[in-house]
């Protein structure tokens, strides 16, 4: 018997994170040994961005006459495929093209099965306990999967840069191939869909009844996304050696101890949001994490700034399963795709900027600067997230019909 897709997102969830960490680590090796420069990179990237973002926002009419089901498997076979071109090409056009139409990122949550996946599980869960269980497994997975990833493709089981990138075609074709045959078919989700236990009918964002919620849940998430972007690991790790002349030695175990801890802290957040809701989780672990990044440029030494790191990294993630939840809670279950789409849209567009605006502040203000304004910024967001939803109730709980947003 098929398994049931919420496992099967689970599974290609973990497939599809280990596709990136390999590729995160390979795909500018094999640009520089080919003599391409960090520009080249740059623009696949960016490219990919845009194809996912423009694939996002298309993809809600489209759910209830193909399924999720196909949209996941064909979104990731063209991700495969285009993943495959990246490796045998090494022409400027074919690799650009190959990036746009394949949606390729380095990041797993900015991709075209992300909104469809994030439907897929809370709609099959009965409850909202049981979404924040689901969403914090989600998460857990791709964040120890891109990790093994990333180690992975450092020991080059699997060959040279060229090769790795092969590699992560073939993952990925194996992901497809997981939807397709290894979910249950799409007359079961239809037939789960007149009970009323799985929405097929995806409303685009002008439809959409909360779409004022929706835009401003965006425009907040965005401002984290783009103060996230000021302070990435390498920006960090670059001010650590500037300001401490920390070393790759010292820095290495320190960021593999970081992202350890990330893992166990999600399970610690699912508690939190059982006990007080997903604001509170999200915006009282959040500002003292934002607190530990502004102390840490006042650090004197380099043990300092260690135990303020894993401080934020201990609290910095907590938030996350409960944003998922959260946003697919406050809409009705036809305005899930959009939702989720526009903010990883939004996410991945604040993202983008941070790193540029990082540039600035650093040469014209001081190395530190943009760690104290990310700080400042996220301390803003969390203050206004609170204000402006800590009282929101989703439709779920205040029984308006999802019919009712139709009308």
């Amino acid at each position: 018997m098929p398994l049931a897709l919420r496992s099967v997102v689970l599974l290609c969830r973990a497939l599809r994170s280990f596709s990136v960490g390999v590729l995160a680590v390979a795909l500018p090796f094999a640009l520089e040994a080919d003599g391409f420069g960090t520009g080249m990179l740059n623009i696949i990237l960016a490219g990919g961005l845009g194809g996912a973002s423009l694939q996002m926002n298309l993809i809600a009419p489209f759910v209830e006459g193909c399924g999720f089901r196909m949209l996941l498997s064909g979104f990731t076979s063209v991700m495969s495929v285009a993943t495959l071109a990246l490796a045998c090409s090494r022409n400027r056009t074919v690799m650009v093209l190959a990036g746009f139409l394949g949606a390729v990122s380095l990041q797993p949550n900015i991709s075209s099965q992300t909104p469809l996946e994030q439907t897929v599980i809370k709609q099959s869960c009965s409850s909202q306990e049981e979404s924040s269980k689901y969403f914090t497994r989600y998460n857990q997975i791709s964040v120890m999967s891109l990790a093994l990833g990333s180690f992975v493709a450092g020991l080059q089981v699997s060959g040279g840069p060229r090769e790795q990138i092969g590699f992560v075609a073939a993952i990925l074709l194996a992901a497809s191939f997981a939807y397709a045959v290894g979910s249950q078919p799409n007359s079961v989700l239809k037939a789960k869909a007149s009970e009323g236990l799985l929405e097929m009918k995806q409303l685009p964002i002008s439809q959409c009844r909360h779409r004022r919620r929706i835009f401003a849940l965006a425009g907040l998430f965005s401002l984290d996304a783009f103060a996230g972007g000021l302070v990435m690991n390498s920006i960090v790790i670059h001010w650590l050696s500037v300001t401490f002349q920390a070393s790759e030695r010292e820095l290495g175990p320190i960021f593999t101890l970081l992202g350890l801890i990330t893992v166990p802290s999600l399970s610690v957040a699912h508690w939190l949001t059982r006990k007080f809701g997903d604001i509170n989780t999200m915006v009282w672990t959040h500002i003292p994490s934002n607190i530990c990044l502004i102390f840490m440029t006042m650090s004197p030494n380099l043990h300092w700034v260690f135990i303020f790191l894993v401080t934020r990294s201990a609290l910095g993630s907590m938030d996350v399963a409960a944003r998922d939840s959260f946003m697919m809670k406050v809409v009705d279950p036809c305005e899930q795709v959009a939702c989720s789409s526009l903010i990883a849209t939004a996410r991945a567009l604040g993202a983008v900027a941070g790193p540029l605006v990082c540039t600035l502040v650093w040469d014209w203000v001081s190395p530190g600067a943009p760690l104290v304004l990310a700080g400042c910024l996220k301390c803003a967001y969390d203050l206004m997230l609170l204000v402006a939803f800590g009282s929101v109730k989703g439709p779920e709980v205040d029984t308006t019909s999802a019919e009712t947003g139709r009308a």
